[in-house]
C-alpha cells in the first residue's frame, strides 16, 4: 500500500503543481488584458490631446490672418482717404 500512497501523493503534487501553473497564466493573461487596454486609452487620449493642439494652433492662426487682414484694410482706406484723415487730426489743409 506504501506504493500506492506515494502514487497518489505525486499525483496530487503534479495536480497541484499544474494548478498552479494554470493560475499563474491565468493571472498573466489577465495583466497583458489590463496593460493592452491601458496602451489604447493612453493612445486615445494622446490622439485627442494632438487634435486638441491642432485645433488650438488653427485658432491661432485664423486670427492672425484676421488681424493681418484688418491692418491692411486700415491701411488701405487710410491712403484713400488721405486728406480727410489729416482733416480729422487737424494737420490738413483746406485747399
Amino acid at each position: 500500500m506504501g506504493i500506492q500512497t506515494n502514487s497518489i501523493i505525486t499525483n496530487l503534487q503534479a495536480a497541484n503543481t499544474a494548478r498552479h501553473y494554470g493560475i499563474v497564466t491565468d493571472q498573466r493573461a489577465k495583466s497583458t488584458e489590463k496593460l493592452s487596454s491601458g496602451s489604447r486609452i493612453n493612445r486615445a487620449a494622446e490622439s485627442k490631446i494632438r487634435d486638441t493642439d491642432m485645433a488650438t494652433e488653427m485658432v491661432t492662426k485664423s486670427k492672425q490672418d484676421i488681424l493681418a487682414q484688418v491692418g491692411e484694410s486700415m491701411i488701405t482706406q487710410a491712403n484713400q482717404n488721405k486728406q480727410g484723415l489729416l482733416n480729422v487730426i487737424g494737420g490738413g489743409s483746406s485747399q
